[in-house]
């Protein structure tokens, strides 16, 4: 699976790409990759550091945020949070941000687009709250093994109110963003509870089109369909085989089959992916746009070039910050 955590940056496979099955317990392993340090002449790290004052000084909206992280436990099952706000901030509005496969709750703050929304964001109202289970997590209603999980209902019932409580926030205006993985999950969310949120952003989200236990044959059609790489949609039925233990229990959970509530007419929604997604995502992703519009929700879709994980920064500052 890909690292989606710098979204306007061409992908790569992980160098382990098979360790969510170790990961799905809820343990934070290996978050973030830390680069090279300077290596040059003093001359290129003095203009380095220039440049870098002088953005700091310039830009005095970026530099006004900052960071706060906590944890918490639901059901005994770890997670962590971030919040990422204009110093002074009153957190009436929040924006929810799930990450994609083989992030943490800090991945809001190495993805491009953050820096779009602090250009945008200058009123002391709004902050960015990242939650994680781990690099890889489902929010679905399944029981695996008759032990812990649901983490559907964990996260409407437990984690959202703890960790608004945490904050020190009450009765917020909510929106939502999700990328890739954490595209299926907002689309699992606002089909259970859409009422929470006002405005949600469905960014390359991981809307499959085929079910885990599809045929050579199924596969070898969507393939030559949508263009997507064989070896990578290999890569993610593996996966749903894990979270999704039985046919019926997908099918229940599928965001393009479960059943829509009325209440999703209240909804603005965006919907983005890259024509080039090689998971084939860009064909279930305006699958999901067709669905809410037909259900009445209010929807906006941009079809972008490029690959997995692409997306554009000022269009969805501006849906979250645009009256």
């Amino acid at each position: 699976m890909l690292d989606c955590q710098n979204v306007r940056r061409p992908t790569q496979f992980l160098e382990k790409p098979n360790t969510y099955v170790l990961i799905r317990s809820g343990e934070h392993l290996a978050h973030a990759r830390i680069s090279h340090p300077w290596k040059g002449s003093f001359s290129t790290v003095k203009l380095a550091l220039s440049l870098l004052i002088a953005i700091t000084f310039s830009s005095p909206a970026l530099a006004a945020w900052s960071q706060t992280c906590g944890q918490g436990a639901a059901n005994h099952l770890p997670y962590r949070w971030c919040i990422d706000e204009p110093v002074g901030s009153s957190r009436h509005h929040l924006i929810y941000y799930f990450h994609g496969y083989s992030g943490s709750e800090k991945s809001w703050q190495k993805n491009s687009d953050a820096r779009d929304l602090e250009g945008l964001a200058r009123t002391a109202d709004i902050a960015v709250v990242s939650i994680s289970f781990g690099e890889a997590w489902l929010l679905t209603k399944v029981s695996h093994s008759g032990k812990i999980s649901r983490l559907l209902p964990l996260m409407i019932n437990d984690v959202m109110p703890a960790v608004e409580k945490q904050i020190g926030v009450s009765s917020p205006i909510r929106d939502l963003r999700g990328d890739s993985m954490g595209g299926y999950n907002v689309s699992a969310l606002i089909l259970a509870r859409p009422d929470l949120f006002r405005r949600v952003a469905i960014v390359c989200p991981m809307l499959s089109g085929l079910s885990p236990r599809s045929s050579e044959k199924e596969i070898d059609a969507f393939v030559e369909k949508t263009g997507a790489r064989r070896e990578w949609i290999l890569e993610a039925l593996e996966w749903l085989k894990w979270e999704f233990p039985t046919d019926r229990e997908w099918h229940d959970e599928n965001p393009l089959e479960v059943t829509l509530v009325p209440q999703i007419k209240s909804l603005r929604v965006h919907a983005s992916c890259g024509d080039q997604d090689e998971y084939g995502y860009h064909e279930t992703a305006r699958a999901m746009r067709d669905r809410l519009k037909r259900a009445g929700a209010s929807v906006e879709w941009q079809s972008l070039k490029g690959h997995h994980c692409v997306s554009d920064g000022v269009r969805l500052a501006h849906f979250f910050t645009d009256p």
